[in-house]
């Protein structure tokens, strides 16, 4: 109770002190309550990303013993077994990040771009429009 000095006298007023401490651990409750959620999605997301990851392995593991069979059945029927580097696919490779960037993203230079001197190579078809 909080009390008021008039000139009619003194006047007691209700004083609740514990409506924010109320308001203040509802918020502290909402606020576990979505923290438990996050850390159970979080922890469910590890565990099928786990998942994804065993599941791939074993499909490696399953693809190169196939590989290893199917290798073994051609050497022993004698057929010559191509080289990895034709298995592998195409070879692809960056020019802007492969000239020495030293651990940091650079780019190309092309101010100093120099053309090349003589004519130009004119195509096939160039060429005879040009000769006519």
């Amino acid at each position: 109770m909080l009390t008021l000095e008039t000139e009619q006298g003194p006047i007691q007023v209700p004083f609740d002190v514990q409506a924010a401490s109320k308001v203040a651990d509802e918020k502290r409750k909402r606020n576990a309550t979505a923290s438990h959620k996050f850390r159970k999605r979080r922890k469910d997301k590890e565990q099928e990303t786990s998942n994804n990851i065993s599941n791939i392995e074993a499909q490696v593991r399953e693809m190169t013993k196939e590989r290893d069979f199917l290798q073994d059945v051609l050497l022993q029927n004698g057929i010559p077994i191509p080289s990895h580097a034709s298995l592998a696919g195409p070879q692809f490779q960056d020019t802007e990040t492969s000239t020495q960037n030293q651990g940091r993203s650079t780019r190309r230079r092309t101010g100093a771009y120099v053309p090349p001197q003589g004519l130009p190579r004119y195509t096939v078809a160039a060429r005879s429009l040009l000769s006519a």
